[in-house]
């Protein structure tokens, strides 16, 4: 055996060792990547399900507002109404149950007007509901999207580069098996 080529063997012993080396961190360093893809890509998801639903919902709150605007004049559209019906009837002389009736048809057309709004609220109120549901599956399914990073990579590209070592170092050590000749 020759001292060339037992240099020869630690060479190939050296650049197998480091080329397993770089194959790791290469490994490593994808494997970084695609969490921090991954990461990032739920963030996101969860980012736009927070945005919507609060879009959704101060659509929502706003839509009461407006209802309970609509109530309340529809209310006083409703005393003006029985105000001048008020004034008319005692311009006119007329009193008792005729009033009485028109009252009572003022505040049962109130009655159902408000009803309906409230209808009206309670069923978008039903629609917001769902619509934060499809949001959520949404943002689910995005979140979903992006694989989970595997440690597989990294594993696979080690023990590749450890079998390979222990060949080259199997074919080192061979070279002291014989004679050593300088």
């Amino acid at each position: 055996m020759s001292i060339p080529a037992i240099a020869l063997g630690a060479g190939k012993l050296i650049v197998g060792a480091a080329s397993t080396y770089a194959g790791v961190q290469g490994a490593k360093n994808q494997y970084q990547r695609q969490s921090e893809h991954y990461e990032q890509n739920k963030q996101a998801a969860h980012d736009a399900y927070i945005l919507d639903t609060h879009l959704r919902n101060k659509n929502l709150m706003q839509q009461r507002a407006a209802t309970s605007q609509r109530k309340q004049d529809n209310s006083l559209k409703r005393l003006q109404a029985e105000g001048s019906a008020l004034a008319a009837a005692a311009a006119g002389g007329v009193e008792g149950a005729s009033v009485s009736q028109i009252l009572d048809d003022f505040r049962r057309n109130e009655g159902v007007i408000e009803d309906r709004l409230d209808q009206n609220l309670e069923a978008r109120e039903d629609q917001n509901d769902f619509e934060l549901l499809g949001s959520q599956a949404t943002a689910q399914g995005r979140a979903n999207s992006v694989q989970i990073p595997s440690l597989d990579g990294v594993y696979s590209t080690a023990v590749r580069g450890a079998g390979n070592l222990l060949g080259e170092f199997s074919d080192f050590s061979d070279l002291f098996d014989g004679d050593f000749d300088v």
